[in-house]
């Protein structure tokens, strides 16, 4: 069974409407940030019904860079994940702990990325594949922006990814994660973003993927 896990009823609800409840795939709210996401899909995985799941979907909006050219509700395939602010925060950097061997980048399933690629593709919706990155707390300046970018130029910017590969490593599953622009890494501009919009065009693509794998 495929595990379809969401951080918000935003985000699951549209792809709830478009699948409906099938026996091949369980959906999940995981909540918001990394600690409720790394509690909860792990509860969920380790009980009787998780038992059976067999691989995980996460999906959702993000943030995305301009550097990227990416553009507000592109759809977003990660390659990999990356844990972007563990460590000494000197408010305008982050540097990582020099003695401690941390882990903090995951790859995504080849096998699942590969397939989500050609479904995406194949449903006319635009679309990238790039690193991501996951934060503790959403970027709100454009100088916090340009930090990111110049050290991991990643595609967009999360706040539960790195945990869904975390979990999913620690149980031997293997995982995707799939994102819609909703906002820019930027100088924070509530007025700009399109929240529901990419919440309903990651459904779609979602959607088109789950019938693939």
């Amino acid at each position: 069974m495929l595990l379809l896990a969401a951080a918000t009823e935003l985000e699951l609800k549209p792809l709830t409407d478009l699948l409906g409840q099938h026996n091949t795939y369980c959906h999940l709210i995981t909540g918001v940030g990394l600690l409720e996401t790394a509690i909860t899909l792990t509860s969920f995985i380790g009980s009787t019904r998780g038992r059976t799941v067999s691989g995980v979907v996460n999906f959702g909006v993000a943030g995305g860079f301009h550097q990227t050219g990416v553009k507000l509700l592109d759809i977003c395939l990660a390659e990999n994940e990356r844990l972007a602010d563990l460590g000494i925060c000197y408010g305008d950097r982050i540097e990582a702990f020099d003695s401690l061997d941390l882990p903090t980048f995951w790859e995504a399933d080849r096998a699942m990325l590969s397939a989500a690629s050609s479904a995406v593709y194949g449903s006319g919706l635009t679309s990238r594949k790039g690193s991501f990155i996951s934060v503790n707390g959403v970027s709100g300046s454009d100088s916090r922006a340009e930090f990111f970018w110049k050290r991991f130029q990643p595609l967009c910017e999360n706040m539960e990814g790195a945990a869904v590969m975390r979990v999913c490593q620690q149980f031997d599953l293997p995982c995707l994660e799939v994102r819609a622009i909703s906002n820019f890494v930027e100088n924070r501009n509530p007025a700009s973003w399109k929240l529901e919009e990419a919440a309903v065009q990651c459904a779609k693509a979602v959607a088109c993927i789950v019938e693939s794998l």
